[in-house]
């Protein structure tokens, strides 16, 4: 059973290394590259854990009164000079 999962592993190791082609890298640029990936990837999660929630009530609550009333709501209307 740990064997499965060391060559799943080293199967995904693989795959993202030939996506990312970084199998054609030195070693210290295969790093730079991973640490930028780890940062992108750990920024985006932690900004979707903070804002994404509110962003998601927000949304649910303009659908609801929309539905709800039946009538859509401008807040915002155009006026030329």
């Amino acid at each position: 059973m740990l064997d499965f999962f060391r060559k799943k592993i080293a199967w995904l190791v693989l795959q993202y290394e030939l996506i990312t082609c970084l199998n054609m890298f030195e070693p210290w640029e295969q790093a730079c590259l991973n640490a930028t990936m780890l940062l992108v990837a750990s920024l985006v999660s932690y900004s979707s854990y903070v804002y994404l929630p509110h962003y998601m009530m927000s949304l649910l609550n303009s659908i609801w009164s929309v539905v709800s009333t039946g009538e859509e709501r401008l807040e915002y209307r155009y006026e030329s000079g």
